[in-house]
Formats: C-alpha cells, structure tokens, sequence
C-alpha cells in the first residue's frame, strides 16, 4: 500500500461518478431529476440514427434502485464511495423513499468496496457509516454492517481447521480448499484475485451451523472462532470479488516494479497488460462490470501512447466504448510530483 496509494482529487471523483453511476441511471430513466445534481456530468454528444437505435436499445432495460450496484475495488480510504453514496441518496429520494429509510438501503444493496491496507479500509468504513449517518442520526444503532473489507490472507485457515470442517460437513470442504488457496497471498494481488461464483450464502450457513453444533473444549472454540473470524472474512471478501456490478470506478494502483511473486502472477493471469499494475487493473476491472454498465478510471496517460500498453489499447478498441476521456499535464495535481496522472475516463462495457 505505501508504494501505491494516491489521493483522487475530489473534483475527478466526482467526474468519474457522474458520467458512470449517474449516467447509468439517467440513460435508463432520461426524466430523472437527478442530471441537475451531477455538477460534472457530460451531456451526449449526437449520434448517427443507426448508433442511436443501437444505444436506445441497450438502455431499454428498467432497473430498480435497489439492483443498481457501485465498486470500487481499490477504495483506499473511501472517498470514491462516499460521493457515490451522495448520489444514490438523490436517485432515492427523487423515487419517493422516506429519508430515513434511505442509508440503510443504500449500505444493504448499494456500495462496495475492497483494498489491501487494513488501516485504509478502517477509514472507509467509518467514512461510509458517518456519512450514512449524516442522513439516519440513528443508523449507528441499526448494527448494518457497510459491504467494504480489507482483502485478508488465508494463512490462519490450516490443515487442522480444514479437516475440523472436513469431519463436520464435507459437501463444503473444497469451497473452504479453494479460499485457503486463492487468497494466499491476498494482501499482494488483492482485487485483481479471479474468483469464480460459488454458494456463498450456503457456504456461510453451513459452517455457522457447524459453529453452534460444536463442542465446548478449548481446541473447538479456538477453531471456530477462526472460522467465525478469518474464514468468514475470506467468503466476505470473495463474494464481491466474484459479482458483476453496474458501474466500477477506481483510482487503481500505478507500479512497474514487482517483486517475483507478484511478478509471475501478473505473467500467469494478465500477460498483455503485465507492465503496470494500473494496466491490469483496467483490464480486471471490466471482469468486475455488467455488460453495458460503465467503468471509470483515473490512471496516468502513457497507456495511450507507448509500445508496453499496445494490447491494452487494442483491447479496449476492439471491445469497449469510451464514453468520455480527459488528459492533462505533468504535475496536474500539485499533490503528486512529476507523475504523469493525466487520464481520466469512463469506458462502456459493451462486450464480455
């Protein structure tokens, strides 16, 4: 996390979360009030008659409130997340939800986020349930639980715990194999981890279920405690690794220099977009999106130009739909020296 953690600046999320989650919503609902609360929304530009038949078409589709889901799976210390949470509220409340039903509405079905930095993830969380209490004074009291983790690492999950789960049930012993495994070095790969879709509701009930049939000796109540703690985080975080969402927007992380780890996971499952974290995470991300759902980024500029992005830019060519795209200067953020944070952008998922 030191080495890549930036701030966004609030004006670029802001941007980003407009023209992605609310213009998902506008395209679908184009009397919505909701354009006049959007400072940085883009209008669209005219379209050919053809273009236009084909883009009326994909936002045909009625989507309720409660369906329409926001990522961000490199969330730092939440600042995306609480924008977007601002507008949500709006699409809510021009729907005629009482107020104070609102924010728990929106942390069950809404919001959600990922990082590796526990100590980040600690700030979103509370960012997230202070906004959410800037709306419901009594929120707090609810006990709701914001869907944002830190990624954990699956080392606590040892042989023993796993044959302890192995002797209780063994129709789940292999989802338990599974997390252990692709999440063993989860702090390093985080959300660019690929998990696939399992039960992950029947996952959780049947080891609560182990849980209460335990026994009470001092060797079964530390073990379920691990599975109480550690294995439940695993499936927490799995769970929103596996989904598909409306929009996904991010300031992913920028590195070119990995350790050997890192390094031949990055060869093993992103070979063409391998020369900077920031360009896998481009590419991951649109694995995280609903087909016809938008992805937002903040990214430096040079994945535009230079020979190390070149299957990026044809991928994104070649499948996607930039929406909208804006490039400035070195040392556009005074914050960040001569780094090259020139790109933000928002691409359509048309294709899967």
């Amino acid at each position: 996390p030191a080495a890549t953690q930036l701030f966004t600046t609030d004006w670029v999320v802001k941007y980003m979360v407009d023209n992605s989650l609310g213009r998902y919503w506008i395209e679908r609902n184009p009397n919505s009030s909701l354009k006049k609360h959007l400072e940085y929304y883009l209008g669209e530009a005219q379209q050919d008659e053809e273009t236009q038949r084909k883009l009326d078409e994909i936002r045909s589709k009625n989507i309720s409130v409660e369906e329409l889901t926001f990522f961000d799976p490199c969330m730092g210390s939440g600042h995306i997340l609480v924008y977007a949470f601002d507008v949500f509220f709006e699409i809510y409340k021009e729907l005629g939800y009482l107020e104070r039903d609102i924010p728990e509405l929106i942390l069950k079905n809404n919001i959600f986020g990922l990082d590796i930095d526990d100590r980040a993830y600690q700030l979103a969380y509370f960012a997230v349930l202070m906004k959410a209490r800037k709306y419901d004074r009594k929120i707090l009291q609810k006990g709701i639980v914001p869907n944002v983790y830190a990624i954990q690492e699956s080392g606590n999950i040892t042989d023993s715990i796993i044959e302890f789960i192995q002797k209780h049930d063994e129709t789940i012993v292999n989802d338990v194999i599974y997390l252990k495994e692709i999440f063993e070095s989860g702090k390093e790969f985080g959300s660019l981890i690929q998990v696939k879709n399992i039960d992950f509701n029947n996952l959780r009930t049947l080891l609560n279920e182990i849980i209460d049939n335990s026994k009470s000796t001092l060797t079964d109540i530390n073990i379920t405690n691990i599975i109480s703690n550690d294995l439940m985080a695993l499936i927490n975080q799995a769970e929103l690794l596996s989904k598909k969402y409306s929009a996904v927007v991010t300031n992913p992380p920028y590195m070119n220099k990995f350790e050997k780890n890192l390094k031949d996971f990055a060869k093993k499952y992103y070979k063409d977009y391998s020369k900077d974290l920031f360009s896998m995470f481009i590419y991951r991300n649109f694995g995280f999106c609903i087909k016809d759902g938008y992805c937002g980024f903040l990214t430096p500029f040079n994945w535009m130009f230079i020979k190390n992005h070149e299957q990026l830019r044809k991928y994104i060519i070649t499948n996607k739909c930039l929406s909208s795209l804006i490039q400035l200067e070195y040392n556009s953020f005074t914050e960040i020296a001569m780094v090259p944070v020139g790109t933000f952008y928002i691409i359509l998922h048309l294709k899967m």
